[in-house]
């Protein structure tokens, strides 16, 4: 068995999972999110999405999608009770920590969403369109679930824990504690022609960096961003439970070396990055939480004490 995962059932103990405290939150799809924004019909938004320059192709696809989510979401509902169901807008840290597990419903993108609300309540991440889409960070289709909600009865699966980093802002007398990100931290600045100048410390080494800003990666979010900023760098892995996370800086200003251009934070490491940059600039989690840095503030990012524990089965 891999490190940081355990198997769990009733032999340890504990007592079977309530289905019954099970909140499940779906997505929004595309085509719910116009028609309730602008309060208008199917056929009007596909009347706006044309006039906005999307294909025909582009606007069937949306449908498509939409209409897969929302028959996964038909699936888990002859499984759970109305009032099991929250909103994605109306998601908050109570109804997770009263929780016995949280069904993510939706996408890759969705499940980092739903993570931010999340301390230790279990999370099982059911992709809502298995037809058009894997989904890189998705276990479960809603028809599996239907065949597998025994296992869960009897705390017959697997729980991962996986990895999360945690950051702190120091803003002089100011200290901001940011939403562990399950994916990765991103430090830029708000002009995205702008030059983002860094001075960072991790392991003894440090050095300036310029370029168009960092990215902090754990293994989950190794598939995401990152992948597509160290297209031209060696190739890396890091497991989902691995106790690192990469660190690269986008777009150097120039091609000097530098000489922490992809290290690795470990477990107790400290990345410490002090932003010199006159614009201003931002440290985000997961694209979703966004916090407002300025010159001379440090950022202090370290692999977190809280991983996400994800809901799995031995198969």
């Amino acid at each position: 068995m891999e490190p940081h995962k355990r198997i769990i059932n009733q032999e340890e103990g504990k007592n079977s999972m309530d289905i019954s405290k099970i909140v499940i939150v779906p997505k929004i799809t595309s085509l719910d999110y116009t028609m309730t924004q602008f309060h208008m019909t199917r056929e009007d938004v596909f009347s706006k999405w044309k006039d906005d320059g999307m294909t025909r192709d582009d606007i069937q696809n949306n449908l498509q999608a939409h209409e897969n989510h929302h028959h996964s979401l038909s699936l888990l509902k002859r499984l759970f009770d109305e009032k099991q169901f929250v909103h994605r807008n109306d998601l908050n840290r109570e109804y997770v920590a009263k929780a016995d597990a949280v069904i993510s419903l939706g996408g890759d993108d969705h499940l980092q969403y739903v993570s931010h609300f999340i301390e230790s309540t279990p999370i099982i991440s059911v992709n809502s369109d298995p037809i058009r889409s894997n989904g890189n960070l998705l276990y479960f289709t809603a028809q599996e679930i239907m065949d597998i909600l025994p296992l869960f009865k009897k705390d017959e699966h697997i729980l991962e824990q996986w990895t999360r980093l945690s950051a702190t802002i120091n803003a002089g007398k100011n200290v901001i504690h940011a939403i562990p990100a399950m994916s990765q931290y991103a430090l830029i600045t708000e002009d995205p022609e702008g030059m983002a100048r860094m001075f960072v410390e991790l392991n003894g080494q440090s050095e300036k960096q310029r370029g168009s800003g960092l990215l902090i990666a754990t293994g989950a979010g190794l598939t995401g961003w990152y992948k597509g900023a160290s297209l031209y760098m060696p190739k890396t892995s890091l497991s989902r439970t691995e106790r690192a996370a990469r660190v690269i800086l986008r777009e150097p200003w120039s091609d000097t070396p530098h000489v922490m251009s992809n290290p690795l934070l470990k477990e107790g490491d400290e990345l410490l990055v002090t932003y010199f940059t006159h614009t201003e600039g931002r440290l985000s989690s997961d694209t979703y939480d966004r916090y407002s840095i300025v010159r001379g503030n440090k950022v202090s990012i370290r692999i977190s004490d809280m991983p996400l524990n994800v809901i799995n089965l031995a198969r």
